[in-house]
């Protein structure tokens, strides 16, 4: 058997004054218009920030690479005294003793070393 009975009967809320539609809409405008100021500052300040966020970043750059350059200076000073020596007389001749090199008709006599002791 169908049901021919009416659908329910909805409740309607009676119309709005134009006082309350305006006290809607001027929320709704006053809101709009705090978020939009909102969103507003927070970029205008996120903009302002970049240059300086980015002077940190450069600025902990440049700290890594002069501790680098120390380094490197402190490593040319090394290897400059090292050089001046390997060019003098006394260096070029402890270099070749070093590589197995000994005059012509020089007695050479080697040390022994703990490994060749205990065989």
């Amino acid at each position: 058997m169908a049901n021919h009975s009416k659908p329910p009967h909805k409740t309607v809320s009676p119309p709005r004054t134009r006082t309350q539609r305006r006290r809607w809409d001027a929320i709704w405008r006053l809101l709009g218009i705090s978020l939009g100021v909102s969103l507003g500052l927070f970029l205008y300040v996120r903009w302002l920030s970049l240059p300086w966020s980015l002077g940190v970043q450069t600025n902990h750059e440049v700290r890594i690479l002069e501790a680098r350059l120390q380094g490197l200076h402190a490593e040319n000073v090394s290897l400059s005294k090292r050089r001046s020596y390997l060019k003098s007389p006394e260096g070029i001749e402890a270099l070749a003793r070093s590589r197995g090199y000994h005059h012509p008709g020089e007695q050479v006599y080697l040390e022994p070393t703990p490994s060749t002791q205990n065989k």
